[in-house]
């Protein structure tokens, strides 16, 4: 066996030993929690009209500060 099939045999078993070990970890991780953002923007007219209550409408839907 020459240097050359030597080397490729262990860059091939260190890929496949990383690909393996990148698998199984991502099995062992909660999923991250999706965020969902609210832009005042969107609500502008009510926000003129009454801030407190818009606000607490928005509240009302889930969202939170």
């Amino acid at each position: 066996m020459n240097i050359k099939n030597w080397r490729l045999k262990i860059l091939l078993f260190v890929g496949v030993v990383a690909i393996a070990i990148q698998g199984l970890t991502s099995f062992s991780f909660k999923p991250k929690e999706k965020y969902v953002g609210l832009q005042l923007y969107s609500v502008r007219d009510d926000m003129k009209k009454d801030v407190k209550g818009t606000v607490e409408k928005v509240g009302e839907m889930g969202y939170k500060f």
